[in-house]
């Protein structure tokens, strides 16, 4: 509140201290004279940032430069009034805190003009990356031909800067085919530079992937990730099982089918000669149970008479 020399009052208050940008301002001018006289040729006055605000309702002002003028023939004594006038906050704040400040001003034939304190309302702008990757096979097996694609967003009310999009994959597994755009690939990795992504901008990119003939993995991962200068990262991976996969170990060949993909067992035997005991040969057969990671192996002795 402001007042000069004891006779006129006014105060202006902000609807919000904090915002973001879109969001709606109000100002309220309370004002009264309590002189011993009536007023004449008043001129109301509030001062605004027009590189952040927009008059959406003005309540019979005029706005002017950043200023919005309100006329009235007269204050009458002892009778308090308010005015509120409504703004918009831009869109397309840059990125970061704005401080937006305003103040009134109260005129009037033979009074002196009386000021408000400043009113302060903190705006953030800021970019919200998303991405989201997604496959057109739920599992697939050596030799398929796999297109995954990144799609990716900007909930933000800022532009972000220096957008890079990522897509990781198992170059031991897989081998790609095509990517959208002719894009930078190299050590598992493709890279797509996106530069500015404004608020509300979306769009996406493919990768197409063909898994190996000698695959001998149960399953491979791939890993999208959205970064920029002025934004928080956000990523997204997918696992695909492989079916009908072969492996080998300890001399042992064995494959994964459809139903034991499920439970982990890899199906197989192998046979190998034993060390000569007492003349007689000792055939020893290793029945595979390889549980999953475990890779335990049973082993049965068949002696010959």
């Amino acid at each position: 509140m402001a007042s000069a020399d004891g006779h006129q009052t006014l105060n202006l208050t902000v609807s919000k201290t904090e915002g973001r940008p879109g969001d709606t301002l109000g100002y309220t001018v309370s004002y009264a004279s309590f002189s011993d006289r009536t007023i004449e040729e008043v001129v109301l006055t509030l001062d605004y940032d027009e590189s952040y605000l927009t008059v959406t309702e003005a309540n019979g002002a005029t706005p002017s430069a950043g200023v919005l003028v309100f006329r009235q023939p007269q204050l009458v004594r002892s009778r308090p009034e308010s005015r509120t006038f409504w703004f918009k906050i831009r869109d397309d704040l840059p990125v970061g805190i704005a401080s937006i400040k305003a103040y009134a001003r109260l005129a009037g034939k033979e009074i002196a003009n009386v000021a408000s304190e400043v009113v302060t309302t903190v705006v953030v702008a800021q970019a919200r990356l998303h991405v989201m990757l997604s496959a057109d096979q739920t599992t697939a097996r050596p030799g398929d031909l796999l297109t995954f694609t990144v799609s990716f967003r900007n909930d933000g009310d800022a532009a972000s800067e220096d957008t890079t999009l990522t897509f990781d994959f198992d170059e031991g597994v897989t081998d790609v085919i095509s990517v959208s755009d002719n894009t930078a690939v190299g050590n598992g990795r493709v890279v797509w530079n996106l530069g500015t992504l404004f608020p509300a901008q979306k769009s996406s990119r493919t990768v197409s992937l063909r898994v190996r003939e000698n695959a001998a993995v149960k399953q491979f991962d791939t890993f999208a990730k959205i970064t920029a200068a002025n934004a928080s990262s956000a990523e997204q991976h997918i696992l695909i099982p492989l079916l009908g996969v072969n492996s080998t170990a300890s001399g042992a060949s064995g494959s994964i089918d459809d139903e034991s993909e499920s439970e982990g067992i890899v199906k197989g035997a192998a046979t190998e000669r034993a060390p000569r005991t007492g003349g007689a040969v000792v055939p020893l057969t290793l029945a595979i149970s390889a549980l999953t990671g475990l890779g335990a192996f049973l082993l049965h002795k068949r002696r010959l008479a």
